[in-house]
This record gives structure tokens, C-alpha cells and sequence, in this order.
């Protein structure tokens, strides 16, 4: 860019900031001015503010007011700066989500961490005495509720921007914006800024300034039969009882089926038709490199959407039924990819082409490509229900969810892999369910119970942990409304099952090095108090 230019839109963008104060300036008065006299009422003219207003003064005034805005905005539109005059119906939403969080596990920092003897082919730095530095890890969970130790936390600033379509069965346009800051962004990794094109990324993106675009997409309504309504860009897929918003789940940490057995956006198109008043139909096809591999962003070398010069997209069908008062939801969801998945969809990273359980991802934002051209299945089921003999005070839920991954089995010996089990890529097989209940004590207090469960069979879906393994999950959330917008909730939890705790080695000490080892694992259990502070708008 030659120097002259960058002046002219110097200029420019000064002029367009001195103009916008003064439009902002005109408007704030005249919605002052027009607060007082919408609010004056004849009855009241013996309150404080008694004096009459002149009507014919007040007119004058819009109209000025009036011109004077559009004078400004044809100055704005002359400068080349597009002004959109019509922005009624954008809406703007979003939350603040702050906590503390004690994990009772051992947090070591810098060198001081435990240590354990070498595993055969162990290739990692080792301490003075010779043995191998291990960082504990709960693989089950996601790695923001999984921090050892303690600390306080900025979860994440979220800022939702949308015009939503009206009830018109009529041609119209709309959109939504999602944009998550903080260390719930790692949610989405390796969107997170911190980790675009690194492994591993999503143990290390916990900076409070991480970034993820959640949402970004279009919806257009064509008026066919009830209304057809078109999504295309980047979304939130239909599948599973949690969401990643965590104030709106009825638990501050993420669950063992959210964190490990389902994906969280998509990216592609899906139609939506409303057959009546109970039942809606979803059905779309996304990437199967889930937003990363066709962002332009290298990811384990990969920049498309193929795997083995063959298109991998995802087919998903959805049918949810809404019960006429509105206090049942019954959801299904089934998702198909015909020549597999791409990362940071599902699986974990390979050892020579073998997909290793032993990965620091976990589930199914695993770290790197099966490179296999199979088929993948998943399946989820989810409901609610607010009975209504308990006077809404009363919710309950549950959720099934299974898959598989139907690639070639090829199993590494433990011998030469010198891990502690034999390595597998598949056929990978996962099942997972929760229930969840929630009570209204009274208008201020409510406590939410949690029990989940899953296990996975091959474990090259559920990295981390060994094979086959069963992990079990128990939370209870005491929540305070304290205001409409205004929310504080106290959580413990407690995990256990095969290898819900696990030592790594290589590369927690170096973030580019090769893949860790697993140096020891336990049973757990595992503990877990949090508290949380959120306010919405």
C-alpha cells in the first residue's frame, strides 16, 4: 500500500469518527428530549416536572433533528463509507462468565513434577534421577475443567449478534454471530488463536485472550409449504443435551458425552422445515474437517476437505417434537460420513498410520487424521421434561449416544510400541448417557444433579485412556439467582473408571515434540469444586 493511499483512508477514518460522534450526539438528543415528552403526561402536571410542552416546538425540533441525521449520513456515504440507515430487528445478546476451580489433583510447576520410570522406548527428558517427568491429565474431561490445582478463571465473554427471521411465511433473510473469549474458545480448538496449526493445541490455549468464531452463518426462508428455512455457513450441530454455552446447561462443567462423544459446530448447510406446531426436521450436509481444514489454516498439513483424494463431508438428519405446553422436548440425531472424517472432527493422532489411544486430545476433537477412507456412524438421542404437577419447578433430562468408526484394525504390539497396552486403529466403537434433574427450591435457589457415563471399545475415539475403558461421572450444582441477569453457582464433581487419570510425559515439557507416553494412570476417583459468577444480557 503506497503511502498517499494509507493517507486518504487515515483521512477517511478520522472523518468518519468525527461524524459518527455527531450523529450519535443528535440522536442522544433527540431521544432525550423525546424520553421527556412521551413521558409527560397531562395528569401529571402537578408533579416535579409540571411545565407544559409546545407541541408545535417539538415538531420543529424532529424535523431538524431529522435532517440533520441525514445530512450526516449522505457526508458518510460520500467519504465511500456505506451506512445502513434500516438496522431494526438485530439483536444483541451474550453473557460474562467468570470462576474459581480446584482440581484435586497434583499441580506441578516448572521441573517439580512426579516422576516415573521410563516405559521401553520411552525418548523423553528424564530428571536427574533418571526418571521420566509425568504431568497429570483427566483425558476425560474438557481440558478447561481439567486444570490440576487451583485458580481463578475468565471462562469466556460471549457476544451473539443476529436477525432472526420473523413467523411471515414469506421470502426474508436473516443471520447470527457467535464469537467466544476466553478459555472456553479451547472448546473449539485448534480454532483458538493461540493453537491454528499446532498439535496439541488444546492444552495449551487456556490464555484468557483465546478467540472462537462459534457461529457465523445465513439464513434465507423460501416460502414452500409451512416455510423452508436455509442455514449456510458455520453452526452449532443439532446433536447432544448440553450446549457450549455453559450457562445455559444445567451444570457449570461439560459432561462426559459432550466433552468426548459428540462434535460441537459444523460447517455446511442444513434445511429446516417446520411440519406443525410440534415437530421440525433438520437435515444438512457439512465438512467433515469441521471448519478447519477449508479455513485456510494448515492442520497436520492437511487444507482440505478430502481424505485420500476423496471428499469427506458429513450427511446429518435431525427430528425434534415439542410437546403443545411446551414442557417436553424429544430430539434424534444421526450423522454420516460415507468416506470417513478429517480432524479436528473425530479420532485421534496416528503412530505410522495407526491411530494411537494415548494422544493429549481426547474424544472427538482428537488431534490428527485416520487417513482412512471408511465408513462413520453416530448416533444421539436427547429429552426433557418439566412435569407439570410440580409447578415448573421440577426438569428432567437424558441422553443415549453411540458410534463407530468402521476403519481397518491394525494393531501395534506393545512391544514396539513400548506403551502398556497393544495400539489399535479400529473398528473404533463409543456409547455414552446421562441423566440430569434440576429443582426449584424456591425463587433464588436450585440444585442440579448430573450422572453420566461412557465407554469406548478400540479407544481410537476416545484418546487418552486405555482400552477398552468405562469412565463414570457424578456433578451436583447448587445455583443462586440472585437477579434476572445475575447468576453464581457452587459445583462439586467427582470422575472414576479405568484411566481417568493419567501421567504424560513427552511433550509437556516441549510443545513440539513428539507425542507424550503415558507414563502411569489411576483409577481416580477424581474431585472437582467449582464457583461461578455469570451475568447475561
Amino acid at each position: 500500500m503506497n503511502t498517499e493511499k494509507r493517507r486518504l483512508e487515515v483521512k477517511r477514518s478520522s472523518r468518519f469518527f468525527v461524524y459518527l460522534f455527531f450523529l450519535f450526539l443528535g440522536v442522544g438528543v433527540g431521544l432525550y428530549r423525546g424520553h421527556g415528552q412521551d413521558s409527560e403526561q397531562p395528569s401529571q402536571t402537578k408533579k416535579k416536572h409540571a411545565k407544559k410542552t409546545d407541541r408545535t416546538n417539538q415538531s420543529d425540533t424532529l424535523e431538524e433533528k431529522n435532517k440533520q441525521i441525514a445530512e450526516l449520513v449522505k457526508k458518510l456515504e460520500d467519504q465511500g463509507i456505506p451506512v445502513q440507515a434500516n438496522t431494526k430487528g438485530i439483536v444483541l445478546s451474550g453473557y460474562v462468565d467468570a470462576s474459581y476451580t480446584y482440581n484435586f489433583i497434583n499441580a506441578p510447576a516448572f521441573n517439580k513434577v512426579p516422576g516415573f520410570v521410563p516405559p521401553p522406548g520411552y525418548v523423553g527428558p528424564t530428571n536427574t534421577a533418571g526418571f521420566a517427568q509425568g504431568y497429570p491429565a483427566i483425558p476425560g474431561r474438557e481440558p478447561v475443567d481439567a486444570i490440576p490445582g487451583g485458580g481463578f478463571n475468565m471462562n469466556a465473554f460471549k457476544l451473539a449478534l443476529e436477525k432472526p427471521l420473523t413467523e411471515e411465511n414469506r421470502w426474508q433473510a436473516g443471520f447470527r454471530a457467535d464469537l467466544i473469549v476466553g478459555q472456553d474458545a479451547v472448546v473449539g480448538a485448534p480454532d483458538a488463536i493461540t493453537g491454528l496449526g499446532v498439535p496439541y493445541s488444546s492444552w495449551y490455549s487456556f490464555n484468557t485472550s483465546s478467540f472462537w468464531l462459534e457461529q457465523a452463518y445465513v439464513i434465507f426462508r423460501a416460502p414452500v409449504g409451512n416455510g423452508l428455512d436455509i442455514k449456510i455457513g458455520k453452526f452449532v450441530d443439532p446433536a447432544g443435551y448440553e450446549v457450549v454455552e455453559r450457562p445455559v446447561n444445567l451444570d457449570f462443567t461439560y459432561g462426559l458425552l459432550f466433552a468426548n462423544l459428540l462434535p460441537t459446530t459444523l460447517t455446511g448447510m442444513q434445511a429446516i422445515y417446520r411440519w406443525d406446531e410440534q415437530w421440525t426436521s433438520r437435515f444438512g450436509i457439512a465438512d467433515g474437517g469441521f471448519n478447519v481444514s477449508r479455513g485456510g489454516m494448515e492442520y497436520f498439513g492437511y487444507l482440505n476437505n478430502m481424505i485420500n483424494n476423496n471428499d469427506a463431508y458429513l450427511l446429518f438428519l435431525n427430528s425434534q417434537w415439542d410437546a403443545k405446553g411446551k414442557n417436553a422436548t424429544l430430539s434424534a440425531t444421526l450423522m454420516y460420513g460415507f468416506n470417513g472424517v478429517n480432524p479436528p472432527g473425530f479420532g485421534a493422532s496416528p503412530i505410522d498410520g495407526v491411530a494411537q489411544p494415548y494422544g493429549i486430545a481426547q474424544g472427538i476433537r482428537g488431534e490428527g487424521p485416520f487417513n482412512q477412507n471408511n465408513a462413520f456412524f453416530l448416533g444421539d438421542i436427547w429429552g426433557s421434561w418439566a412435569p407439570k404437577f410440580a409447578h415448573d419447578k421440577l426438569l428432567l433430562g437424558f441422553e443415549f449416544t453411540g458410534g463407530f468408526y468402521n476403519n481397518n484394525v491394525t494393531v501395534v504390539p506393545a512391544a514396539v510400541s513400548g506403551l502398556p497396552v497393544d495400539l489399535s486403529s479400529g473398528p473404533s466403537n463409543w456409547y455414552g448417557a446421562s441423566v440430569h434433574m434440576k429443582y426449584q427450591i424456591t425463587d433464588i435457589i436450585s440444585i442440579a444433579q448430573r450422572a453420566d457415563w461412557m465407554e469406548s471399545g478400540w479407544n481410537s475415539i476416545l484418546a487418552g485412556h486405555n482400552a477398552p475403558t468405562d469412565i463414570w461421572a457424578y456433578t451436583a450444582t447448587l445455583g443462586f439467582d440472585l437477579a434476572d441477569n445475575f447468576m453464581i453457582r457452587l459445583e462439586y464433581r467427582m470422575d472414576w473408571g479405568l484411566g481417568v487419570l493419567g501421567y504424560y510425559g513427552y511433550p509437556f515439557q516441549n510443545p513440539t515434540g513428539s507425542p507424550s507416553a503415558l507414563l502411569g494412570s489411576s483409577n481416580g476417583p477424581v474431585y472437582f469444586v467449582g464457583l461461578e459468577f455469570v451475568y447475561s444480557f
